[in-house]
Formats: C-alpha cells, structure tokens, sequence
C-alpha cells in the first residue's frame, strides 16, 4: 500500500468542514462524539489542534459543538439509571471534579452527586 501526502487545507477549507462539522453535529442527538465526524473524513486532531489555534472561525465552531456535547451529556446523565460513564466524560471532556480547587467554585448537585464546573484554561 503506498502512503500518500497529507492534504493541505485552506482557511476555506478549514471554514467549510467547520461548516459541516456543526451542521452534522447539531443534526441529530445520536452524534455524540467528534471523533467520528473528522475520522471519516481522514482529519487528524493534530490538524484539528492546529486549526483551533490558528483559524477563529473553526475554533468557534468546534467551541460551540463542545457546549452542545456538555448539554446532551448532562441530559443523558438526568436520564440513566448507571450514571457512572456520563460522570467519566464529563470529568475528562469538560473537566468537571468531584472535590472543588478553589475558594470559589461554581458547584451543582446531580442526583445525588456534586460536581464542579472549572474554566477549560485550567
């Protein structure tokens, strides 16, 4: 099998897969993770890491399917009976904790568990 060069993408590019990331994202509630979205279209997060960084418009986008991924999960979280790999994605997703860091933490109770919402530049 021959190895190929990687793609060199645009700022329109990068604007336009941005573009159809958060429409398929926002599309359905079963698209749950990015993953999937950026793998079968063969975008690695090195490049997905780059563009955050670099192009404002991907990064908002990618921004603002993140706060839809918190909310479905919280959703999901009201819902199941096993709450245990809903409280494992938030944790590492969108660095929620069980003990505060702070004096001042912004804290919330879930059936019966109390987690802790930290800014992502923590």
């Amino acid at each position: 099998m021959e190895a190929t060069k990687p793609t060199r993408y645009t700022v329109q590019d990068q604007n336009d897969i941005a573009d159809e990331f958060l429409n398929w994202y926002v599309s359905s509630n079963q698209n749950l993770f990015f993953k999937i979205f950026f793998a079968q279209k063969l975008i690695s997060f090195s490049n997905i890491h780059d563009w955050k960084k670099s192009n404002p418009y991907f990064n908002y986008c990618y921004e603002l399917a993140k706060m839809i991924q918190e909310e479905r999960l919280q959703e999901r979280l009201l819902t199941t009976t096993s709450p245990t790999g809903i409280i494992f994605l938030l944790k590492n997703l969108h660095g929620y904790r069980n003990e505060p860091k702070d004096e001042n933490p912004t804290a919330f109770e879930v059936i019966g568990f109390e987690f802790t919402k930290y800014s992502d530049e923590d």
